[in-house]
């Protein structure tokens, strides 16, 4: 595969549904609990006075190290 295909993609959100990826049902359930922490954690940011040094999970992509 050519390395500028996988560079140049549009990258994953973290956010979204990545559980398809597992290989049974325990890798399942923590893609689950991850998004559910990740979930958890913006709506605690969101109540908080935004800033620039802050990451959000909002944003947070997913990315391959090539």
């Amino acid at each position: 595969m050519n390395a500028s295909l996988v560079l140049n993609v549009r990258r994953k959100l973290l956010l979204d549904d990545l559980s398809g990826l597992a290989l049974d049902a325990r890798g399942r359930h923590a893609f689950d609990a991850f998004r559910q922490e990740l979930r958890a954690l913006q709506a605690r940011m969101d109540t908080e006075p935004p800033a620039a040094w802050k990451v959000y999970p909002n944003i947070l992509k997913a990315n391959i190290n090539a």
